[in-house]
């Protein structure tokens, strides 16, 4: 395999890496809808397992940037798409992270009487999730329309938080 070839594979397979890691983060989210509304320790447990396992793909993914940098030395648009995944893979893990903590709470809480959800929680975890599948959408299809959509939804997302943390404080 000529050299060139070979670059554009271990590229693409940065790609189905990144696109693998971004399909658990979707389960993630909705598993942590799920376990709030439910209040199911089992389900929150394994939502803190699965993060220590986003953990380890984010891990590999940035060696592999890394790799790739050192000694492929990509320039152009091959380094924007290094240099994007590695900024992607921290969010991502940084998503996981914000999953396993509500897990916690919701192991926390189970103990106490239960509270009513608040009214947007769904709405808000939809949005998120919207949100990912944009980013990862616009990132395989180099879309720049649609990561500006998913700039614009990250105040929607926003906002949303900043309503319900109102809302359970009141």
């Amino acid at each position: 395999m000529a050299m060139r070839q070979k670059y554009m594979a271990e590229l693409e397979a940065m790609n189905q890496d990144v696109i693998r890691m971004s399909t658990c983060i979707e389960e993630a989210i909705e598993k942590s809808v799920t376990v709030l509304k439910t209040m199911d320790l089992k389900e929150a447990n394994k939502i803190i397992v699965n993060d220590d396992i986003i953990d380890e793909m984010e891990r590999e993914i940035r060696r592999e940037c890394i790799r790739i940098l050192a000694k492929q030395q990509p320039v152009a648009k091959d380094l924007r798409r290094v240099t994007a995944i590695l900024r992607m893979i921290s969010d991502i893990e940084r998503i996981a992270d914000h999953c396993a903590d509500i897990s916690e709470y919701v192991i926390l809480l189970a103990k106490e009487d239960k509270l009513p959800m608040p009214d947007k929680i769904d709405d808000m975890f939809l949005k998120m999730k919207e949100m990912v599948v944009g980013a990862i959408d616009s990132f395989v299809s180099e879309d720049v329309d649609k990561a500006g959509f998913v700039q614009k939804s990250d105040q929607v997302v926003d906002d949303y938080f900043d309503n319900i943390l109102n809302e359970l404080c009141e």
